[in-house]
């Protein structure tokens, strides 16, 4: 296998992990969350099957859940026309949508697959083939265009579905979270005030709060998160201060020394300390600082 058939494999490989790595943990409460009025989702019908709301929508389309999401990329990925334009062996087809996320999950790793044998088992030559009549209205377009097209469609609403993942839990975040990332300590002190355990609460599940903060610039929020006593790392050595290193904010590299925060702590995905972030990044103020803490005596150079 070479050329462009490879170069397809490889692009549809890639989106599905991406896709399939965005699912991880789905809910069925996410999977059927309406996050506007009169949504399209899947729903039971008459005979007690789960299908795809439908019309004919040409401008303005409702706003589509994730299941609805899920379901119309399952109908792409196991369209009977793929493989019947390729000469490859069509896979037998399941009636109705999946009823749970799990069961969605589980039908789309079956539907990649099939999918992915198609691709791997086409001849190459046809590509630059018409499709044909089972096309319809494009019968003279290329069947390369056509494995493209289903190429976009799962890149497209894959990536539809990983944004209302991202809605989702932005929609339901904590309030105390929310107040906490903001460095509202007259909210926090309230929300204390009425439930003494309340941050310990947020310690307890959200460990790695303090880490978050820095990842995602909250900088305001981090000295009052330390003082909290959130957290500084994560288990697997990811940390606040790797963060503020790479951001390049010294204010915060100073801070998080000050509360004890490791230097010498490698991080799991490019497993470098946090002066390797700064170097990396060329942030020269954050190595400079950091630096003299791989010593073995980690004297704080001063100002």
């Amino acid at each position: 296998m070479s050329g462009w058939q490879n170069d397809m494999i490889e692009l549809a490989d890639f989106s599905w992990a991406r896709l399939r790595t965005r699912l991880g943990g789905l809910t069925d409460d996410e999977y059927f969350w309406e996050p506007a009025p009169l949504c399209w989702s899947v729903r039971q019908d008459e005979t007690g099957a789960w299908r795809a709301d439908h019309g004919i929508a040409l401008t303005a389309p409702p706003f589509t859940t994730i299941a609805w999401r899920i379901g119309h990329i399952l109908d792409v990925l196991t369209d009977s026309r793929y493989p019947a334009a390729f000469g490859v062996p069509v896979p037998p087809v399941v009636d109705g949508l999946p009823a749970t996320a799990a069961d969605a999950l589980a039908r789309l790793e079956s539907a990649y697959g099939g999918t992915r044998r198609w691709l791997t088992e086409l001849d190459e030559a046809c590509l630059t083939d018409k499709i044909g009549p089972i096309a319809g209205a494009w019968a003279d377009a290329d069947k390369g265009s056509f494995a493209l097209h289903m190429l976009d469609e799962l890149i497209h609403h894959g990536a539809e579905v990983a944004v209302l993942r991202d809605l989702y839990r932005a929609d339901h975040e904590d309030p105390l979270v929310v107040s906490l990332l903001l460095g509202d300590r007259p909210a926090v002190d309230a929300a204390r005030a009425s439930d003494p355990d309340a941050v310990v609460r947020i310690i307890r599940l959200r460990a790695n709060l303090a880490v978050h903060a820095a990842a995602t610039g909250r900088w305001a929020a981090l000295p009052f998160l330390i003082e909290l006593g959130f957290p500084l790392a994560d288990s697997d050595g990811g940390s606040a201060l790797h963060a503020a290193a790479g951001a390049g904010n010294l204010a915060a590299v100073r801070d998080l020394i000050a509360a004890g925060a490791d230097p010498t702590l490698v991080d799991p995905t490019f497993k470098a300390t946090p002066l390797g972030w700064a170097e990396y990044f060329d942030q020269s103020a954050a190595a400079d600082y950091l630096r003299p803490f791989t010593t073995a005596d980690r004297t704080d150079p001063g100002p």
